[in-house]
């Protein structure tokens, strides 16, 4: 019998193998082939009379295979009929939301145990016969440790799982090497991607908590573990050594990084999705290193930083996720998670300052169109609109200044700590300057030297340092440092000694004007020596000052007896309280009682 495994993958991928239906059409089909190699072999068992007809078919014997080898056909397809039911069964109990009972696990543990036997038998045979072929073993070899993998795996044996998938990575790596079928060694190395090293992958996340950063590293040394007790490690020794050489690396599987230094911090990486991810972004970071420091080209570096900020923002959310995962299994203590954290740092800090330096080219750029808008001392409305985007970009730096202060592990590290002090409080300063410039534009003269001071202010309150750490180009610099403070140190002095010679120059000009007499004193000379504005407000001397004025106190008595009214209405007022008070005096008369009126009050 030649080429079983091939013929295996050849059959299930005349199927596309993806739903619960699939693999029921598959089984169906494999029973259907079953039928059919026991009627050929006259394996098919005859019923005793009077009992069921039997549907398993007679057990093969050595004398079977020595007949012919093809007879090993029949355990071939009884396990593929097996595998078949159980992952139905898997497919099934994923794609729906009830909660299936336990019977549903037992029977995919028991079809895939039974898969597995058949598999072993097969291997069993081979094994028995002289002058069978190694690479046709090495083929049932690799399906046998697929089916026993796959049965630990659903078994939670992770050490066992690992032994077997190991097995059969290395067997299949073999056969796919030296395959000369069209088509089979793309899809044996599908299988080993897409099945085996994640089952390996899971099974040692399982025993060890940690994610594996290199999966062949870890299968050739559970292989070569197998060197003594099992024959297809001698098998694949024989025909391609380098197989299981862990020294013979394909040089693009090295694109990882497993170890990060930074801030005299060393964090082993155990992730292989981060290693690859980290490998990639520092690749990218150093190549837009050197294109932003060249000068030619430094307009046209604006484009590759959105690259790579994402990667480094993509590295950052595998991280995070690794972090959740450690926290989630109550292993926060581990050394595992603190270089978590240390790698999480390293990514943040790196992805914050990039965004920075990014954000100072758009300064330079916007600055410079703004100075070239300004010319001949005139100011238009263009000028105030680049303003008003210089503001939002420093807005901008401020919040990933922010963000690096809060990044973990910043407080522990005097150094580094002070220095983004000095970073944020830089940005700060140079935010309020440009408003400063602005209203100085608009002649606000005072509100730009108290904008001014309040810059200085924050600049000189910086402890005194000897150096910064290093920042990217453009970011800051101990030199850059100084510069702002001396160059915001003068314009201070500037409007300053600017507000001082206005103040002067107004005193004297309201001096100077209650000296002149007014124009209506002086009607018949004509004041040649003053402006119309100042003639204009010398009209007339107007002192529009209010101030109280000490006077004796006037009490008016309005009192009736006073007040001389004309006769006609005095008559009326007489005749009216006349009457009223006759009508009160008759009131008070008639509710005197019969002894009050008889003895008076």
């Amino acid at each position: 019998m030649e080429h079983p495994l091939e013929e295996i993958v050849l059959a299930r991928n005349e199927l596309p193998l993806q739903w619960a239906d699939d693999y029921r059409h598959y089984r169906i089909r494999t029973t259907r082939k079953l039928a059919r190699l026991r009627k050929s072999f006259n394996l098919l068992q005859r019923p005793v009379k009077g009992k069921k007809p039997q549907r398993s078919g007679k057990a093969i014997s050595l004398e079977d295979f020595k007949k012919n080898a093809e007879v090993l056909k029949v355990y071939l397809t009884l396990a593929e009929r097996a595998w078949a039911e159980a992952l139905r069964t898997t497919t099934l109990q994923e794609s729906t939301t009830t909660v299936e009972g336990s019977h549903k696990k037992d029977h995919i543990r028991s079809k895939l145990a039974k898969a597995a036997t058949y598999a072993a038998r097969a291997v069993k045979l081979a094994e028995e016969v002289d002058g069978f072929d190694d690479a046709s073993k090495l083929e049932l070899y690799a399906y046998s440790a697929l089916i026993s993998g796959h049965h630990d795996f659903v078994n939670h044996r992770w050490k066992s799982c690992i032994k077997n998938y190991s097995v059969a990575r290395a067997s299949l790596f073999t056969i796919a090497n030296k395959t000369t079928t069209p088509g089979i060694k793309e899809q044996l190395l599908d299988v080993i991607s897409t099945i085996v090293d994640e089952h390996i992958t899971y099974s040692v996340f399982q025993l060890e908590k940690v994610r594996p950063l290199r999966v062949d590293n870890i299968a050739k040394k559970a292989a070569l573990d197998q060197n003594d007790t099992h024959p297809a490690i001698a098998i694949i020794q024989e025909i391609d050594p380098s197989v299981l050489s862990i020294e013979s690396l394909n040089p693009s599987e090295n694109n990882r990084l497993e170890v990060v230094t930074w801030r005299k911090h060393t964090a082993k990486i155990t992730d292989d999705d981060v290693a690859a991810a980290l490998f990639d972004t520092v690749k990218k970071d150093s190549e837009l290193e050197a294109k932003v420091n060249s000068t030619e080209s430094a307009g046209a570096s604006i484009s590759l930083f959105d690259g790579v900020l994402q990667s480094w923002q993509d590295t950052q959310d595998l991280v995070k996720d690794n972090i959740k995962r450690y926290e989630s299994s109550n292993s926060s203590h581990d050394q595992s998670i603190q270089d978590q954290y240390i790698i999480s740092t390293f990514a943040g800090y790196s992805l914050l300052l990039r965004r920075i330096q990014r954000d100072t080219i758009l300064l330079s750029q916007l600055d410079t169109t703004k100075k070239k808008e300004q010319t001949d001392g005139k100011i238009n409305r263009k000028v105030f609109d680049k303003s008003h985007d210089l503001v939002r970009i420093y807005d901008t730096i401020l919040q990933s200044t922010n963000q690096l202060l809060e990044l973990p592990g910043i407080y522990n590290d005097e150094e580094l700590l002070q220095s983004l002090t000095s970073l944020d409080s830089y940005y700060k300063a140079k935010r309020i300057d440009l408003i400063g410039q602005t209203y100085f534009l608009a002649g606000e003269n005072k509100e730009a030297l108290a904008l001014y001071q309040k810059a200085l202010g924050i600049l000189t309150s910086l402890p005194k340092l000897d150096a910064l750490v290093e920042f990217p180009q453009g970011v800051l610099s101990k030199k850059q440092l100084n510069a702002a403070i001396s160059r915001i140190n003068i314009r201070t002095v500037q409007l300053q000694a600017v507000l001082t010679a206005e103040k002067i120059k107004l005193d004297n000009t309201s001096n100077a004007s209650t000296d002149i007499p007014a124009v209506v004193d002086s009607i018949k000379t004509y004041p040649s020596n003053l402006t119309v504005d100042e003639i204009a407000k010398n009209l007339v001397k107007f002192d529009q000052k209010l101030e109280p004025v000490f006077v004796k106190p006037v009490f008016f008595d309005i009192a009736f007896n006073y007040v001389d009214y004309d006769n006609d209405s005095k008559s009326s007022v007489l005749s009216r309280d006349t009457a009223t008070a006759s009508e009160s005096s008759d009131t008070k008369g008639s509710k005197r009682g019969f002894l009050k009126g008889l003895w008076g009050r």
